[in-house]
């Protein structure tokens, strides 16, 4: 009888301890939605104007969130409304190469990445149940020259949600 009393002990105190600690910890959040449009079609030269709108349609509040846009390559920032926090360069991450490479494979390397304008919004606060969706406008001009798809990304980032995107890609002519 003993020891089935302290086995139930020892078995049950790891469960509530646990469970003590996840409750004090904050749920991720459900319904925050990001979404963009644009130009499906530009020619160098012209502006391209991107709408991103977000909403938090899920039950919890959110403060403390950034909006992240990460302007197409070959693109120039003009414009951003509301004005953003930040604007300007954000090199992108490479991974470079472990070990020693021989002559032969240095010649399959693609060249660095090329610079991304990265402009953000933050901090903001998403009010929880608001099926009416907040409006960011950007403004860039389409470099030229060749045809080419260009995309867009436009990324939500908090602790609790993590990081969500959406992309829209145009076409120049």
């Amino acid at each position: 009888m003993r020891l089935a009393i302290l086995l139930s002990v020892f078995l049950l105190a790891p469960a509530t301890a646990l469970s003590a600690s996840a409750e004090r910890a904050e749920a991720p959040c459900e319904g925050i939605l990001i979404h963009q449009d644009g130009p499906f079609t530009a020619a160098p030269g012209e502006t391209a104007v991107y709408s991103i709108r977000i909403a938090n349609v899920g039950p919890c509040a959110m403060e403390g969130v950034s909006l992240i846009d990460y302007i197409p390559r070959r693109t120039s920032y003009l414009e951003a409304l509301p004005p953003p926090a930040s604007a300007g360069p954000a090199p992108l991450p490479t991974n470079p190469p472990r070990g020693r490479l021989s002559p032969a494979d240095t010649a399959t390397l693609a060249p660095e990445p090329l610079a991304v304008e990265r402009v953000e919004w933050s901090p903001i606060a998403l009010k929880p149940g608001s099926a009416e969706a907040e409006r960011y406008v950007l403004k860039v001009r389409i470099e030229g020259p060749g045809s080419r798809t260009i995309t867009n990304t436009a990324c939500l980032e908090h602790e609790r949600i993590g990081r969500i995107c959406d992309v829209f890609d145009t076409y120049v002519k």
